[in-house]
């Protein structure tokens, strides 16, 4: 868990690595060869959750959070969209995947659920930036509201 300073941009990184398996071999003067093959990439949703969020669950399926998963797709409070460009947005072993973000207390404003406060997410994929379906800001990054779970700064 990495926190977020409120009114200011936080970067972070993350390399995707999938762990090595033997293969299997029947002869075992081979098998002591150790022949090595990458395991399979499960899915992965790699980005930002309010406190709230259950750590068995997939990063933007719960409200409060925003993830991009393995597929390119991004997933925000439990909702897909698609990149302009999923091709260039999907990843899987060797990737890395960068997010930043920026909590703004000045845009917080008062809801049935508590203080909304508004949080700009822009994600890359091996320095590429992914642009949302529909660009929410000038720079190709995206707004997210979350009510609670910011620790105070």
């Amino acid at each position: 868990m990495i926190p977020v300073l409120r009114n200011c941009f936080v970067y972070f990184e993350m390399s995707v690595m999938t762990p090595q398996q033997p293969l299997s071999n029947t002869n075992p003067a081979a098998a002591a060869a150790t022949m090595m093959m990458p395991a399979s990439l499960a899915t992965l949703s790699i980005g930002l959750s309010t406190l709230e969020m259950p750590l068995n669950t997939l990063v933007g399926a719960w409200k409060g959070s925003v993830g991009l998963c393995t597929t390119g797709q991004i997933l925000s409070a439990g909702q897909w969209s698609s990149p302009l460009d999923p091709s260039l947005s999907s990843y899987g072993d060797g990737a890395t995947v960068g997010c930043l973000a920026c909590v703004n207390d000045n845009t917080a404003f008062e809801t049935w659920d508590g203080v909304m406060v508004t949080a700009s997410i822009t994600f890359n994929v091996n320095g590429t930036v992914i642009s949302p379906p529909s660009s929410s800001s000038a720079a190709g990054g995206m707004e997210w509201g979350a009510t609670g779970g910011f620790p105070p700064q």
